[in-house]
C-alpha cells in the first residue's frame, strides 16, 4: 500500500507538472499571436489594446494554473485521507483477529479434551461436536480476515518454505482430518509427480474451495474432487452441486466481499472472502483458477506448475 501511495503521488505530481507546462506554453503562444495581431492592426487602427489583451492572457493563465494546483491538491488530500482511514481499519482488523485467535485456540483445545472424557452422555458428545464444528468455522473466518488484511496492504505473510509435496495425499489428509463426516475422496488421474509449493498455501486454497463447495451444494454427496497429473502441471478440479454461477460473475466471485445476488447464496453464512483468498494464494504459487459449469453445478479448476 505504501508503494501504491508513493506511485500515485509521483503520477499526480507528473500530471500536474505536465498540465502547468502545457498551460504556460499555450499562454506564450497566445501572447505571441497577440503581438502579431498588434503589429498588423496598429498600422491601420490604433484602437487595438495590446496591453489589455496581454493582461487577459496572463490573468486567465494564472487563474487556470491556480485552479489546477488547488484541484489536484484537494484530490490528493482526499485520497490520502481515505488511505489513512483504510490503514486504521486494517490495524483494527489485525488487532481484533490477533486477540481472537488465542481464546479460540484455548476453547478448541478444551473442547477436544472434554470430548475424550468417557463419562459424557450421548447428548453431551453431540453438543461438544457441534461446538467444535462452530469453533473450527470461527477459526477459519478469523484466519480469512487476517489473511485478507495482509493481502490488502501488501504485508509479508508468514508462509512456510516451498517443499516437495504429494498433492493427492495432502488433499486426502485434509479431507480426513477436517471433513470426516463429508466422506470426500480424491480421484487421481495420471502418474503422480511431486509439486514444489508452500504447504500452507495449498491447504488454504483447498480448504476454502471445499468449504465453498460444501456451503452451497444442494447435495454434499455429489461433490467430486479430481487431480490430473499432466506433463508440466497438475490440475485440481472440484465439482459441486450448487446453483450455477452466472457467467458474468465468473470473475467477480474472486473479488473481496463479493456475494451473488441469488437469495439462497445470500442466506448462507460467510463474508465473501474465501474465493478472494483462493485467488490471492494461487498467484503466490504461480497458478491459475478457472470456473465453468458441468451438468449439475459448478466446476472450479486449479492449475499448478510443478515448479512454482
Amino acid at each position: 500500500m505504501l508503494k501504491t501511495e508513493k506511485s500515485i503521488k509521483i503520477i499526480a505530481i507528473a500530471v500536474t507538472g505536465y498540465m502547468l507546462v502545457a498551460l504556460i506554453w499555450w499562454a506564450i503562444l497566445l501572447q505571441n499571436q497577440n503581438k502579431k495581431i498588434n503589429e498588423l492592426v496598429s498600422a491601420m487602427d490604433d484602437s487595438y489594446d495590446f496591453d489589455a489583451k496581454s493582461m487577459m492572457i496572463y490573468g486567465e493563465a494564472t487563474v487556470f494554473g491556480l485552479a489546477l494546483i488547488i484541484g489536484m491538491w484537494l484530490i490528493y488530500r482526499s485520497y490520502k485521507s481515505q488511505m489513512e482511514t483504510e490503514r486504521n481499519k486494517s490495524n483494527f482488523l489485525l488487532s481484533v483477529t490477533h486477540e481472537l485467535r488465542s481464546p479460540i485456540t484455548g476453547i478448541s483445545l478444551n473442547l477436544e479434551t472434554l470430548k475424550k472424557t468417557s463419562q459424557l452422555s450421548g447428548i453431551s458428545v453431540k453438543s461438544l461436536e457441534y461446538a467444535q464444528i462452530e469453533t473450527e468455522r470461527l477459526k477459519v473466518l478469523i484466519n480469512n480476515l487476517l489473511n485478507t488484511s495482509n493481502y490488502r496492504f501488501n504485508k509479508e505473510k508468514a508462509r512456510s518454505e516451498k517443499q516437495p509435496l504429494n498433492l493427492s495425499h495432502l488433499l486426502d489428509q485434509v479431507n480426513n482430518s477436517q471433513y470426516p463426516s463429508t466422506h470426500l475422496t480424491v480421484d487421481v488421474n495420471g502418474r503422480p509427480q511431486e509439486l514444489i509449493a508452500s504447504r500452507d498455501s495449498i491447504i488454504t486454497i483447498y480448504r476454502n474451495m471445499i468449504e465453498n463447495a460444501i456451503k452451497y451444494s444442494l447435495d454434499v454427496e455429489k461433490i467430486k474432487i479430481k487431480v490430473d497429473y499432466k506433463q508440466d502441471f497438475v490440475l485440481v478440479s472440484i465439482r459441486d452441486s450448487a446453483p450455477k454461477i452466472p457467467p458474468k460473475d465468473f470473475q467477480n466471485i474472486f473479488k473481496m466481499f463479493h456475494r451473488l445476488d441469488d437469495e439462497n447464496v445470500r442466506e448462507s453464512k460467510g463474508l465473501g472472502l474465501g474465493l478472494y483468498l483462493v485467488d490471492q494464494e494461487i498467484k503466490t504459487q504461480n497458478g491459475t483458477i478457472e470456473v465453468s459449469h458441468h451438468s449439475y453445478g459448478n466446476c472450479f479448476t486449479l492449475k499448478l506448475p510443478y515448479q512454482s
